[in-house]
């Protein structure tokens, strides 16, 4: 029987849910195609196309956007405590069975997700398709082409230039590899959503740390500080972020994506393919939407920081609207500094 792995929730009395739950995702029934199908990056994130619709995020359950829910047939729901999503705060831990969903490169019957609310505005995508959904398969994650698969289980016997990682753990969803990073072996957990290269926890981030420099972004409201360091691992240079709020170390899209990777989750293995070398940009400066506002959030200036926090009124006289507000953030997020940009905030 699978059990339903569940990260940061908050529960009492909750055993009887619990079992039903696990009942649930044992029910589903899951058919992959034998298709290739693209994706796109962006701002490092990866969104499945073909129909598909959905952003890959091997670090996280599957979750459909609460927007989206109407255009769906769904056939019992279950609420178990709360969980704490990145900002700390708690919100309710609601899982839908949804009756069929199929698009080119899935289909499942009795499918289970989480129910979480969208937080962008900025794509039209249904949710998060995370690690339960390949449970007991093989897949192919090509970023010298954009393109996902499920691959046959000989696979790797017959493509002997991948090599294998060393995996420490394995639940049957979530990967934790050890890396060599500067000479230092660390326990990193495989995450397509965090956008970075490697988000490491103050401890290790001291190991491995060379020369150590800092931005600082508004979070909860106030200020703190990110800690930056540029290392090598597995042939290529990276920058490596930690604060004080890591608490496990992630290996993000802007590694993965130099790679060819097969994750075997009927076998728990890993294996890479080297297909570019990195290189690195760090941006001074960093946006996001939050509450349907532009907003500065990150700046590796000094004299910017008492601007952080701070709605963005205007950029090169374009005056921020429902319209353009996605087109600007993407501009400034892509633009490695700001200063030939005429920026002006809300007074």
């Amino acid at each position: 029987m699978r059990n339903l792995y569940i990260i940061g929730i908050i529960c009492l009395f909750c055993s009887c849910s619990f079992i039903k739950l696990n009942k649930l995702v044992n029910n589903q029934d899951i058919k992959f195609s034998n298709q290739l199908i693209p994706f796109e990056i962006s701002n490092n994130r990866i969104s499945l196309k073909d129909s598909v619709n959905f952003f890959l995020d091997i670090g996280a359950p599957n979750i459909i956007y609460s927007e989206k829910l109407k255009s769906l047939n769904i056939k019992d729901s279950i609420k178990i405590g709360e969980l704490v999503n990145s900002n700390g705060k708690r919100i309710e831990n609601k899982s839908i069975v949804i009756e069929l969903i199929k698009n080119n490169f899935f289909e499942v019957n009795n499918a289970v997700f989480r129910v979480l609310p969208n937080n962008t505005i900025c794509n039209d995508n249904l949710g998060l398709i995370g690690c339960e959904l390949f449970y007991n398969e093989v897949i192919g994650l090509d970023f010298k082409n954009n393109i996902i698969q499920k691959l046959p289980v000989s696979f790797i016997k017959n493509n002997k230039d991948y090599k294998e990682l060393k995996v420490l753990d394995f639940d049957g969803y979530y990967f934790i590899i050890s890396l060599s990073v500067n000479g230092q072996y660390l326990n990193v957990k495989l995450d397509t959503g965090n956008p970075y290269s490697l988000l490491l926890t103050k401890e290790d981030f001291n190991k491995i740390k060379t020369e150590t420099y800092s931005s600082y972004f508004m979070n909860r409201g106030k200020l703190d500080t990110v800690f930056n360091s540029r290392f090598k691992s597995m042939e290529n240079d990276f920058i490596v972020k930690s604060n004080n709020y890591i608490k496990r170390n992630l290996m993000g899209v802007q590694f993965l994506k130099n790679y060819n990777w097969v994750l075997d989750y009927t076998e728990g293995k890993v294996y890479y393919k080297k297909n570019k070398n990195n290189k690195i940009t760090e941006n001074t400066n960093r946006s996001i939407i939050q509450d349907d506002k532009l907003i500065f959030y990150q700046s590796n200036n000094q004299s910017e920081i008492y601007k952080l926090g701070n709605v963005i009124n205007s950029v090169d006289n374009i005056i921020v609207t429902e319209k353009n507000i996605c087109y600007l953030n993407d501009l400034l997020n892509n633009k490695i500094n700001w200063s030939t940009l005429n920026i002006e905030f809300l007074k």
